[in-house]
């Protein structure tokens, strides 16, 4: 139905095992079956004595290098690199599934336009995915990830304005006034009768959903400006790049872009707690933001 919430998956918030990963790795993987191959040749002529040496000296080569790969930067940020990006296409789908239950691609929904600004962000990011592929730009792979986070967070904007705009429908802001109205005056009429207790509490309860509707909006109003804001930068970041890829300035600007495509610290409080549900893969960075923004 339209108006279900999201059923959120389970992503995985704790840091990989970077450990497992080692020993997981095609490399390793690779080095175990070479020397199993090694063992079985050796086993013929010369018995399942000496056959153990290649797998025994595998192994402690393997526990070796557990000893430090492990622990070793560079290891350590291909693992994070990607434990992030499968946070981010974990995420990516499931919000995909959520949207196209609501706004199918094609359909004559004035919100399917966003399918088309979605579909020209990943465009963009391609584009520069190939150029600083090719050639040396002021792109990092860092600033490359933050772009395409920023892709996933687009499609959380969208869905944060859908459920919004559901729960917006499902009042009817002129008869919970109406109806406010008419239990004030039953209030302030001294000999309006009726149990005042029970009166006053529905007049707090009635109040309560006025203001909550109002954050609604709120909230739904600063989802399409940072939507609209996002692909203007996005467009800022692929012209500027395009232009001169290696120019300083480039470098200068595109830092600024990224940042404010930083939408856990832009938005501030009014879409912090929607995030914290849509997005997933930005727990981490919103718990960060919410340490380093002063109280």
């Amino acid at each position: 139905m339209a108006n279900e919430q999201p059923a959120w998956p389970a992503v995985r918030d704790e840091k990989p095992s970077y450990l497992t990963e080692m020993l997981t790795h095609q490399y390793t993987l690779y080095g175990f079956l070479m020397s199993l191959l090694v063992a079985v040749m050796a086993a013929f002529p010369y018995g399942f004595g000496v056959a153990l040496i290649p797998v025994l000296f595998y192994a402690a080569l393997v526990s070796i290098a557990a000893m430090f790969i492990p622990s070793h930067p560079v290891f350590k940020e291909a693992v994070d690199k990607k434990f992030r990006a499968m946070q981010r296409e974990q995420t990516r789908q499931h919000l995909i599934e959520e949207i196209s239950r609501r706004i199918p691609r094609g359909s004559h929904d004035p919100q399917a336009v966003h399918w088309m600004a979605y579909d020209r962000l990943r465009e963009r990011l391609r584009s520069l995915e190939e150029i600083a592929s090719k050639r040396k730009t002021s792109l990092s792979g860092r600033d490359l990830e933050r772009l395409d986070d920023s892709t996933a967070d687009f499609l959380g904007l969208w869905l944060s304005r859908l459920v919004n705009g559901e729960r917006l429908a499902m009042i009817d802001e002129h008869a919970v006034r109406a109806q406010l109205d008419a239990i004030v005056r039953q209030l302030a009429d001294p000999a309006g009768g009726g149990d005042r207790k029970r009166l006053q509490k529905a007049a707090d309860d009635l109040e309560g959903v006025m203001r909550r509707r109002e954050g609604l909006y709120g909230r739904h109003t600063a989802a399409e400006a940072a939507m609209l804001a996002m692909i203007d930068t996005f467009d800022e970041v692929y012209q500027s790049i395009m232009a001169n890829p290696n120019s300083e300035d480039a470098t200068r600007f595109l830092q600024d872009a990224v940042e404010r495509l930083n939408i856990e610290q832009n938005l501030g409080d009014p879409l912090e707690g929607d995030f914290d549900n849509l997005l997933p893969h930005r727990r981490a960075a919103v718990a960060a933001a919410a340490q380093r923004r002063p109280a």
